[in-house]
């Protein structure tokens, strides 16, 4: 059991950009980013579909 939530700071720009840099290498045709990283600045999660 995780005793504490953990929150990251991120740069939406630099986010997108490695998450590209990830999923060309795998060929993945679309990718769909969505969730609070959209919204927020500091987040628990970056969710992908």
């Amino acid at each position: 059991m995780v005793d504490e939530i953990r929150y990251y700071e991120l740069n939406l720009n630099d986010l997108l950009r490695k998450l590209r840099e990830a999923l060309d290498k795998r060929d993945v045709a679309v990718a769909v980013l969505f969730g609070s990283a959209l919204r927020r600045r500091r987040v628990r999660d970056v969710d992908v579909g």
